[in-house]
């Protein structure tokens, strides 16, 4: 059956990245990791922290250890994050696409 540029686009895919004894599970739009993204989340951490939240639709990551507060998926959020995080990050959601 013949698919629409707008359901392609609203396509969600996940991926779980190991953390320590956690893990943390993104749900991503695969359609929007596309060459251009893909360059923006090369270009340095700005960009990056700019374009991830394009592509995430949701995580499973909390501000507070009672896991009440979601993180909210923007810049900043991105900007305060340790650097390993974003590799592991950005290699799981490239190589799942």
């Amino acid at each position: 059956m013949p698919v629409t540029l707008s359901k392609m686009a609203a396509n969600t895919a996940s991926v779980t990245i190991p953390i320590g004894d956690d893990t943390l599970t993104i749900v991503y739009y695969p359609n929007a990791v596309t060459d251009n993204s893909v360059a923006q989340l090369d270009a340095g951490s700005e960009a990056f922290n700019e374009t991830m939240p394009r592509i995430i639709k949701s995580w499973d990551a909390y501000v507070d250890e009672e896991q009440t507060t979601m993180l909210p998926i923007e810049p900043e959020s991105f900007a305060n994050m340790g650097y390993a995080l974003h590799i592991s990050r950005e290699r799981s959601t490239k190589d799942h696409q």
